[in-house]
């Protein structure tokens, strides 16, 4: 003990450790094919005297200057790094029990107690790490033949049983840098994900483990360890997920695939209901390129989502998904939200909600056998019995209303199959029928849902860049003219109707497949407009008539040159109605 007193006032004796260390590496990266088992344990056990040596030295830290303190914790980081290398180097070597014994009984354990004794204060969530036994039980996650030891006891006085839990206090702990959390976060994203390799017939891990709980379904031994921790985890998802819409976009995805992994464990309640919450807020705010990113966060929702008490709200919260969400994964993710909710017993018990949530998941159906393609015959079906309820059922719920209107004109716009687009277009034009006739709905109910909801998407279709769709929404946007008549918005456009003579209908003009038919009403609205014959609010006629005006002033064609002619004086005629700021 004196002889490491007196080596420690000595920069030669660091320098001397920091070169055999060095050796140490250099020798198992790059003869570990060629060593023998007894080389193999010479090395290991000259790595495990330096380390005791380096960890006696932490004794007398007290009575060292600055400058051989930072010098020490540097040795024990490196030293942790050479037992990590050895560890990997030697994967399905089976260590002699004596070897780990002294390994954990004369290293590990000592240096945890001493790092935390000399804290201030222990961590509010037991003992911690230091950076470089962070970074040795992390390259554990690497390997999983080595997950054991992440879950052998310890059998001092170290307040926590396990690696595993002090990393874990680590995480959560308010003075652990944000790089350190984040290894630690890779390395429980490893546990999660690493498959269980073949154990070879000698253990290679001989420590005494933890208890682990029975797992219902068949896991990875890395998730079954974190099982007990999940706690914590959650705990530092919880407190370090964005609060506001517009951070999420940088929300890590390491952050979201542990929790999409975890989130299958969750039983507590109120945990539950707080994450699903949080990131529905998320996917209903923010547009996410990443198609993988948003469909993790949507199934992530679909696990959490079957705690909530008020489901309905939820399906509310997503019913603009159906028409905006493009690309099989996604969509299959939002469908395993309105399954997950469906199965809760207050939508159970529901039987005319819990039908049309049923229908809905048919109406969204993909062909098992095909890539990105829909399964047109189960669509379909489903459409058909849709169809036969808007007859039959004279109180359908008005949220079931708004889904099956975003759900259909996402299959219109989207979908290549021209006879389930246009099923899809005919069940859009009824459901607006059934709409405007609908008695159980009151007044202002009725104005949501042509205002918020039917414009809206019809307005949608109207921009598509396929010409088929965009004519299939002009058909519908003349069939809610027809419908409310009365309505501030669609009222003036009554006007340009005339169901008895379609030579002067404007929109059935406009669609027509002869050019000349639509440059004709082209031009004869812009006459109207300019001797006031027809009068409607700049507004409407810019968020209404552009749309379809618009093809014809951005792409300009020698077969189109004349109707891009009318389209540019129609469209001059309603800029001369538009108020300018001056």
């Amino acid at each position: 003990m004196k002889w490491i007193r007196k080596s420690l006032i000595r920069s030669d004796k660091f320098r001397w450790a920091h070169s055999c260390l060095n050796n140490i590496v250099d020798i198992v990266k790059k003869l570990t094919p060629s060593l023998s088992d007894e080389q193999c344990a010479i090395i290991f056990k000259i790595c495990t005297i330096c380390a005791l040596l380096i960890r006696l030295g932490f004794n007398y830290a007290h009575e060292l200057r600055e400058h051989f303190v930072k010098l020490l914790k540097g040795l024990r980081l490196q030293v942790c790094s050479s037992f990590a290398q050895i560890f990997d180097s030697y994967q399905q070597r089976a260590f002699a029990h004596e070897e780990l014994q002294c390994f954990w009984k004369f290293f590990i354990e000592p240096s945890i107690l001493n790092y935390n004794q000399t804290l201030e204060r222990n961590s509010e969530a037991g003992f911690i790490l230091p950076v470089s036994f962070v970074r040795l039980f992390v390259s554990w996650t690497r390997i999983p033949l080595l997950f054991r030891l992440l879950n052998a006891k310890f059998t001092s006085e170290i307040n926590g049983e396990t690696p595993i839990e002090l990393v874990c206090n680590t995480l959560i702990h308010n003075g652990t840098p944000k790089a350190t959390q984040n290894l630690i976060l890779e390395g429980i994203l490893n546990l999660l994900t690493l498959a269980d390799e073949f154990q070879p017939e000698n253990e290679v891990i001989t420590l005494e483990q933890a208890y682990l709980p029975e797992a219902s379904k068949e896991i990875n031994l890395g998730t079954l360890i974190l099982l007990n921790h999940i706690q914590k985890i959650l705990i530092y998802l919880a407190d370090h997920l964005p609060k506001d819409a517009k951070s999420a976009k940088k929300l890590p995805d390491l952050y979201l695939n542990i929790l999409s992994r975890l989130s299958e464990f969750v039983s507590d309640k109120e945990v539950a209901v707080n994450f699903a919450s949080t990131l529905i807020l998320y996917v209903s705010k923010c547009h996410f390129k990443s198609e993988e990113k948003l469909s993790t966060i949507l199934f992530t929702i679909s696990r959490f989502v079957g705690f909530v008490e008020n489901p309905e709200e939820y399906l509310r919260k997503i019913i603009r998904l159906f028409s905006s969400l493009k690309g099989r994964s996604p969509r299959e993710a939002l469908i395993a939200i309105v399954v997950s909710i469906s199965k809760i017993d207050k939508i159970a018990k529901n039987a005319q909600l819990h039908k049309y949530l049923e229908l809905l998941v048919e109406l969204e159906a993909w062909d098992s056998q095909r890539i990105n393609e829909a399964d047109s015959a189960r669509r379909h079906t489903a459409l058909s019995l849709l169809l036969q309820s808007l007859q039959e059922d004279k109180t359908i719920p008005v949220t079931v209303l708004q889904l099956l209107a975003h759900s259909s004109t996402h299959t219109l716009i989207e979908v290549e199959d021209l006879s389930l687009r246009a099923s899809a277009s005919n069940f859009f034009r009824r459901l607006s029928d059934y709409i405007a006739g609908c008695n159980s709905l009151d007044e202002n109910t009725m104005r949501g849902l042509l205002h918020s909801h039917l414009i809206e998407l019809v307005l949608k279709g109207v921009q598509s860049p396929n010409e088929t769709v965009r004519h299939e929404m002009i058909f519908s946007l003349a069939n809610l003219i027809d419908l409310f008549p009365k309505d501030e918005i669609l009222g003036p456009f009554s006007v340009l109707r005339s169901p008895n003579d379609k030579d002067v209908d404007f929109f059935e003009n406009s669609t027509h497949i002869q050019l000349h038919r639509r440059q004709r009403a082209f031009f004869r609205f812009a006459e109207q407009l300019a001797t006031k014959q027809v009068e409607i609010s700049s507004s409407n006629l810019l968020k209404f008539i552009l749309p379809i005006l618009n093809p014809y002033l951005t792409e300009v064609t020698s077969k189109t040159s004349a109707l891009s002619d009318q389209a540019i004086k129609l469209f001059c005629e309603i800029l001369k109605l538009t108020h300018w700021p001056k």
